[in-house]
């Protein structure tokens, strides 16, 4: 690593590249449900577990699904499906539309990006499942694609592929951010950087407390942060075949008792705020917590809102043989209606593998090395945890993506 080190130190200085702090955004308001139903929507995935949510089958013209996410199960016949509502518990003879309202379009971590010549600075959504780099200005009713100049943190990538919204639809248009920072697997212009440096990294750090700052760095890794962390990078060789950060995970423990998940993979994706798991891993989990239960009208697992830190388990997950423990607090989504909290680990419904999102990732540093179609992890749990979570801003207070770049 040593080699690696000085390369990208030298990148650094010569670049002036440096940490891009991650803003939480004060707009974002957590739910369950809400979050829960984007990713419905997102992957194209049918539900395994009961609920109001679910696809019908509607005409071809009506619509498709991601063409790398329709890959991944072959055939035509997903796109003629459509994500409905149940307005009545068991009846599918009465369905309704899904709307904006039902799901969580807003982003709950937005960085500075700069783009073009003058430069433009914008508040983006990094996402590791999207390969897609766009932004809206809202003027017109169409959109293009064209290159231009990317500065990310100092690193520029020039001639990057970027798409440029000039009318999007109104569940995108209410969130915060000016656009999506597309990190998945893509064409990216990686002339002048030394393969070393063909990587980010990215470390969370919880919202309910205001210990560390989340951030990113294009280029090089935070020499500073594994010291301090005190354990050596474990590197996993990653399957892109299907555009996303795939590995290998074939098992879990939950109070140390392991449930093998052979052949199983996941995709380590920032653009999602759950962990989506099989059912097998959801029962199982959720069966160590005192009072949790299924609940139909959310379609997910709630738990009951007054149990203690201790009470809830010790939940490990397996990347390539590294047992990687998922802080407790992140076990919790999200209050709902009723005096329950909504899981931060839910069904993934027939998609043949998991999604780590936002409640994985807060517990380790990640090293995302293009360069070397690697994936790299360092546990990072935080030293005090609390169930407590942060208050989202009133409607009345709510801040544009122009006052948060002024944060």
């Amino acid at each position: 690593m040593e080699a690696i080190f000085a390369a990208q130190n030298k990148h650094k200085e010569t670049h002036g590249l440096q940490k891009i702090k991650v803003v939480h955004n004060k707009n974002y308001q957590r739910h369950g449900t809400k979050s829960y139903v984007y990713l419905l929507n997102r992957f194209g995935f049918e539900p395994t577990k009961p609920g109001p949510y679910h696809y019908v089958e509607v005409p071809p013209e009506a619509g498709t699904i991601p063409e790398k996410v329709r890959a991944v199960f072959g055939g035509r016949e997903r796109q003629d499906r459509r994500l409905r509502k149940r307005l009545a518990e068991g009846d599918d003879t009465r369905t309704g539309e899904v709307t904006a309202e039902d799901q969580q379009y807003d982003s709950m971590y937005l960085i500075r990006v700069s783009i073009g010549t003058p430069r433009q600075n914008l508040m983006l959504d990094p996402d590791t499942g999207s390969a897609d780099t766009w932004y809206g200005d809202g003027s017109t009713a169409s959109g293009s694609v064209g290159t231009d100049t990317l500065d990310v943190g100092g690193l520029s990538v020039e001639h990057q592929t970027i798409e440029v919204a000039l009318e999007v639809s109104p569940q995108f248009g209410e969130g915060t951010g000016d656009g999506l920072l597309g990190l998945a697997w893509s064409k990216i212009n990686a002339q002048d950087i030394p393969k070393e440096a063909e990587l980010f990294t990215s470390a969370f750090y919880s919202g309910r407390d205001k210990d560390k700052d989340s951030f990113f760095t294009f280029g090089y890794i935070d020499q500073d942060l594994l010291k301090e962390l005190g354990e050596e990078i474990h590197w996993t060789p990653i399957d892109n075949s299907a555009g996303f950060w795939s590995v290998s995970s074939e098992y879990v423990s939950i109070n140390d008792q392991k449930v093998s998940l052979d052949g199983n993979t996941a995709i380590m994706d920032t653009g999602t705020s759950l962990a989506l798991m099989s059912d097998e891993v959801v029962d199982a989990l959720y069966a160590k917590i005192p009072g949790a239960a299924y609940d139909y009208s959310n379609q997910g697992y709630v738990v009951p809102s007054n149990l203690s830190l201790e009470e809830l388990p010790e939940f490990k997950i397996d990347i390539v043989g590294k047992n990687f423990l998922i802080q407790k607090e992140d076990l919790i989504f999200a209050p709902i209606e009723g005096g329950s909290w909504y899981g931060g680990v839910q069904s993934r419904g027939n998609l043949p593998f998991d999604i780590l999102g936002d409640v994985v990732l807060k517990s380790m540093y990640a090293i995302w090395d293009q360069g070397n179609k690697r994936f790299g992890d360092v546990p990072k749990l935080e030293k005090t945890q609390t169930l407590e979570l942060p208050e989202a801003s009133a409607a009345s207070e709510r801040i544009t993506s122009i006052e948060l770049l002024a944060l």
